[in-house]
């Protein structure tokens, strides 16, 4: 209760706002309250900063320059080359000519470079350049006679001819499909029975078949899902607590194809200093649940 007359008395102040007003609590020299302030917004596409005002110590906006502004969460500034009136124009600079023109530029040792064939071609011949390799592995010195593999592991199924036999692995006791089939003469049954140690046949028990489902309350506050198989018989459908105390999930339909609950909320009403709920209702939407659902 108190905090609604506390809201009560805000509504003045949220009233007189306009659109996008900005409202600021700031406490008063002599620290014993605070005292709503309500700046305007400045005008859209300018930059400001919020800060205090460094001779009243009053909330404001301070404007950005024409050559400051915030672009992609940066503080931008100077104008853009483009926008620069009366800028000088460069000319470009020639970039060809002789290597000897170049200063600094490194020579080569005249014992390794063949001045008659770089007369004829325009390119100078280094000499004394070590042959390039054939290729052919006969063609390398100090190789070994042979190699020694080393140890590695390896996938079984990219192994190729592998014995397809108990025999090809070297296994002499291993029992054949004829010595196991004189051994046991399997009875005839159901895909739902199975043999006893005795060699008795015996029918499987049924199970019994669990699900989980989770997801959240769509705007009606309902969670609808179907089955995937069908069940044979219409199964127990129990969603997990509701979030608080005056909420209570509601049973809308149950089938063998799948089920639809809805989560209320009731009103509170207080009465003699006492809280208990009312007869109304609320859908809650967007309330996460998981739901267990048992059946044969």
């Amino acid at each position: 209760m108190n905090r609604l007359i506390s809201a009560l008395f805000l509504l003045p102040s949220i009233t007189f706002g306009a659109p996008f007003d900005l409202q600021v609590n700031q406490r008063n020299i002599a620290d014993t309250a605070t005292i709503l302030r309500t700046m305007p917004l400045p005008a859209l596409n300018v930059s400001n900063i919020f800060a205090t005002d460094e001779f009243t110590n009053l909330p404001r906006f301070y404007q950005f320059g024409a050559s400051m502004a915030i672009i992609s969460g940066k503080l931008e500034c100077g104008p853009d080359w483009m926008a620069v009136v009366n800028k000088p124009t460069f000319a470009a600079v020639a970039t060809t000519g002789a290597y000897s023109d170049l200063t600094g530029a490194p020579t080569m040792p005249s014992a390794q470079v063949n001045s008659d064939w770089a007369a004829s071609s325009g390119v100078e011949q280094i000499l004394n350049k070590p042959n390039l390799f054939s290729g052919d592995y006969s063609a390398l010195t100090s190789i070994p006679a042979s190699f020694t593999p080393s140890a590695h592991n390896q996938a079984f199924s990219t192994i190729t001819a592998t014995p397809t036999t108990l025999a090809g692995y070297g296994i002499a006791d291993g029992a054949t499909l004829t010595q196991l089939a004189m051994k046991m003469t399997i009875p005839a049954g159901t895909s739902a029975q199975y043999v006893r140690g005795d060699g008795v046949l015996a029918t499987l028990p049924v199970g019994k078949r669990i699900e989980t489902f989770t997801g959240n309350t769509d705007v009606n506050g309902l969670i609808t899902v179907t089955y995937s198989p069908a069940y044979p018989s219409v199964p127990s459908v129990q969603p997990g607590p509701p979030p608080s105390s005056d909420m209570s999930w509601v049973l809308v339909s149950s089938t063998t194809t799948g089920f639809s609950i809805r989560l209320v909320q009731r009103s509170v009403l207080t009465v003699l200093s006492l809280q208990v709920l009312a007869g109304t209702v609320t859908n809650v939407a967007s309330s996460p649940t998981q739901v267990l659902v048992v059946g044969q």
